[in-house]
């Protein structure tokens, strides 16, 4: 794997400037080998292992 498969060009308008609100709205796109899952922050202690 090579780092610069990681560079990208990440325009300053999508990056966010404050919080949600309620914080615990803000998106989450968690990857595993098998699945991606769109979900929000507040739901993140699911993909914690046990």
């Amino acid at each position: 794997m090579n780092i610069e498969e990681f560079y990208f060009v990440l325009p300053r308008e999508l990056i966010a400037q404050f919080p949600a609100d309620p914080r615990g709205s803000s998106k989450l796109l968690y990857f595993d080998p098998h699945q991606k899952i769109h979900d929000q922050v507040f739901d993140y202690i699911r993909f914690l292992p046990c």
